[in-house]
């Protein structure tokens, strides 16, 4: 956001929002570990609204692949800072209590942001 004084009155201020340019709705990427081959698990990410759009009772939901099990224990939200470019920056976690996934299952991941 920039905000823009106007003349004559410092304490007033215009604000803009600038969208990035290369923002998505979703993006999904996994990593296999320990290693490529063999794997025993795979760390998955999933970055959402990285095109800054406003969202209400916003959601994820996500079908496990046949073969694979989501440990709802390990699911851990991080905040996102995004530039003009869509290029995304790691943020710190967020504190479980602004959401709930308590519907998640090793076949499907459910989740739930609690807007405040």
């Amino acid at each position: 956001m920039l905000p823009f004084p106007i003349a004559g009155n410092a304490s007033n201020s215009i604000t803009l929002q600038i969208l990035p340019n290369n923002g998505k709705a979703v993006s999904k990427s996994g990593v296999p570990l320990p290693q490529k081959y063999n794997a025993s698990k795979i760390e998955w990410t999933v970055d959402v609204n990285t095109s800054l759009s406003k969202l209400t009772n916003a959601s994820v939901t996500d079908a496990i692949p046949t073969g694979l099990d989501l440990d709802p224990a390990s699911i851990t939200v991080y905040g996102l800072t995004v530039d003009v470019q869509g290029n995304v920056t790691l943020g710190s976690q967020i504190d479980p209590v602004l959401y709930d996934t308590t519907a998640s299952t090793l076949r499907n991941l459910n989740q739930n942001l609690i807007m405040t």
